[in-house]
């Protein structure tokens, strides 16, 4: 048997988490244009997850809807268009279908995921959805991003370092 070293797992989406509602506003973000995709992104939001990635060794599984749209290749030229500094996407979620209000279980994606790849030691969802799509995943784990900022703020900086470096 193949020893498999523990690692640490961001979920990440990227709607509300790299691009933001302040970097639209400001017309930084232009939609129009994908070639451009380092617009799009917010400059804080992308720092401070560089920061983490570099602080926590972590790996990220895209948990956004751009997974439904591309590849994991193509996800990772956009995020290293948009300033993500090698981009170490180890994944993506698959996709659940809620019949009930026809939407995905960003919550149950996850937990099958993990269930899929049990190396994984530690982890943290950074998303802006509501707590009804992560009400399948511990709080502590959560960490809630808004709209307007994004991963941009240093609260939400500080809140994953000690999610992910936690001593579980």
């Amino acid at each position: 048997m193949e020893w498999v070293e523990a690692m640490k797992v961001i979920f990440l989406d990227i709607d509300g988490v790299l691009i933001t509602l302040k970097n639209t506003l400001s017309g930084a973000a232009n939609t129009e244009n994908e070639q451009d995709d380092r617009n799009i992104f917010d400059e804080a939001a992308v720092a401070n997850l560089n920061r983490l990635l570099e602080e926590t060794g972590a790996r990220l599984v895209v948990t956004s809807s751009l997974r439904l749209r591309h590849s994991i290749s193509q996800i990772i030229l956009i995020l290293e268009a948009g300033g993500v500094v090698h981009p170490p996407v180890i994944g993506v979620t698959p996709f659940v279908i809620d019949n009930k209000n026809n939407s995905g279980q960003r919550g149950r994606e996850i937990l099958m995921w993990l269930s899929e790849n049990s190396y994984v030691d530690d982890y943290v969802v950074v998303d802006d959805c509501g707590p009804e799509e992560l009400s399948d995943i511990p709080p502590e784990r959560i960490i809630h991003t808004n709209y307007q900022d994004g991963f941009g703020s240093d609260e939400v900086y500080r809140q994953a370092v000690s999610a992910l470096m936690a001593e579980v």
